[in-house]
């Protein structure tokens, strides 16, 4: 690193330090231009954080499963976690998930970067200069900074320069840059690629929460969560990094690697699954990690079930949230098959009830073979004429075509997998409660 090799460790404990916002922007400056400038700095840097990363580990381990007999002093362990805890606090001041990855932004940050193709929902972008633009629609080009997708039907897809188109779907959060390198920081959610062909030395290079990827240009997929990272290539290699113990793998066409806080399992890949043609799912167990609606268990007289709870599903023209109610569905991270695959003959099987007499709607969305955005499709399940039994409970079999288009670049849904889907009350609240819901194939 030019410079005394300890500036960098100095500039973070100043920032650590900083009591006045004059100061903090005056650190941040300083250490967008070292890490810019310095790949060693940033080595450093990555170094650093994975030290105290395992210092985390460290003193979890020590403060756990200790009984009152074989009490022990944690003196040396809290002292290294406040030490964490001061690195924390400089990512949290100094922004450094976006100061790592987008060093020099400051100086670009009236510069369009990217263009958006298309918006679904809510989808607004800010930077950490103060600007905000919500509403976002087709065609506005966007300078450095981050991408909010809000709610679980939504989705905004970005262009670049070179060609790069990125997809985020639900509820999603992406930091971009592209100043001679693409940098970008998931922070929540998921998103697709197709990645142009890159620079030579310059990978287009994206960070999670727990892993890193460099991408010389393929399409793959990626979705994040606090404590793991998914990773679908259909085409191309990507390198993926685990952050906790800098483990690697290199993830090849039709392929799956997940990246986690387990420093003790090997970094390996699979074959991407086939989903089913068929999929059917009851609430006697809670919904997976993922899906939202009030559970509620199976007891005497009673059905498991989840209940509609209020979600973002787009903002109307004065910029206001809309809301809906509703039941969400989603396959697992990791699990990169989907729910299931819908052909020409797929049928919707529900059992639910509502406190009113109401129509409802099922929104999916779904993906590729290889994991990338498949579209989103709507389909209307109007009243049913039959009555529901004594409990209220009623049961309908809706043909699933044809369906709504939301995503015109998408325009058939056949053979593509289930990734989301949601059934929902799109007027006002109908108390909808979801006993069973599945997918088959017309006899």
């Amino acid at each position: 690193m030019s410079g005394r090799p300890d500036e960098l460790e100095e500039l973070l404990n100043a920032l650590v330090d900083a009591d006045s916002p004059e100061a903090i922007e005056e650190s941040e400056l300083q250490l967008a231009e070292i890490l810019r400038n310095d790949a060693a700095a940033r080595r450093q840097y990555r170094e650093f954080m994975e030290l105290h990363s395992a210092l985390m580990w460290d003193y979890a381990a020590a403060a756990t499963n200790r009984s009152e007999k074989n009490v022990v002093s944690l003196e040396p362990y809290r002292t290294r976690w406040r030490r964490v805890l001061q690195w924390a606090a400089v990512i949290a001041v100094a922004g450094l998930a976006v100061a790592l990855v987008f060093a020099g932004s400051r100086k670009s940050s009236h510069r369009e970067v990217a263009r958006v193709e298309s918006v679904e929902g809510a989808v607004s972008w800010s930077n950490d200069a103060g600007g905000q633009r919500v509403g976002l629609s087709s065609g506005v080009g966007l300078a450095a900074g981050t991408l909010s997708v809000e709610g679980a039907s939504s989705s905004a897809q970005l262009r670049f320069g070179d060609g790069t188109v990125l997809t985020l779907t639900g509820d999603a959060e992406l930091g971009f840059s592209d100043d001679d390198q693409k940098r970008l920081a998931l922070r929540r959610g998921a998103f697709t690629a197709r990645v142009a062909h890159q620079p030579a030395g310059r990978p287009m290079v994206v960070r999670t929460n727990t892993a890193e990827i460099e991408v010389l240009g393929t399409v793959f997929a990626l979705a994040s969560e606090q404590n793991q990272t998914a990773l679908n290539v259909e085409s191309g290699n990507v390198r993926m990094r685990r952050l906790a113990d800098g483990d690697a793998v290199e993830v090849s066409a039709n392929r799956v690697a997940v990246a986690s806080l387990d420093v003790g399992a090997a970094m390996e890949t699979r074959l991407q699954s086939t989903p089913p043609g068929e999929w059917r799912w009851s609430f006697d167990e809670p919904p997976t990690a993922g899906s939202k609606g009030q559970w509620r268990p199976p007891s005497a007289g009673e059905l498991g079930r989840v209940r509609s709870l209020p979600f973002v599903a787009g903002h109307s023209a004065d910029g206001r949230l809309v809301v809906h109610h509703g039941v969400t569905v989603r396959a697992m991270l990791g699990e990169d098959s989907g729910l299931v695959a819908l052909s020409g003959r797929s049928v919707l099987h529900v059992r639910f009830r509502t406190e009113v007499r109401t129509g409802l709607k099922l929104f999916l969305s779904c993906e590729g073979p290889g994991g990338t955005f498949g579209g989103n499709f709507e389909l209307a399940i109007e009243p049913s004429s039959e009555m529901p039994d004594a409990d209220g409970w009623m049961r309908v079999d809706v043909p699933m075509r044809p369906l709504h288009v939301l995503s015109p670049e998408h325009p058939s849904a056949e053979g593509e997998r289930v990734r989301t889907l949601i059934l929902h009350s799109y007027e006002r609240d109908a108390g909808l409660e979801l006993a069973e819901i599945g997918i088959g194939q017309e006899k």
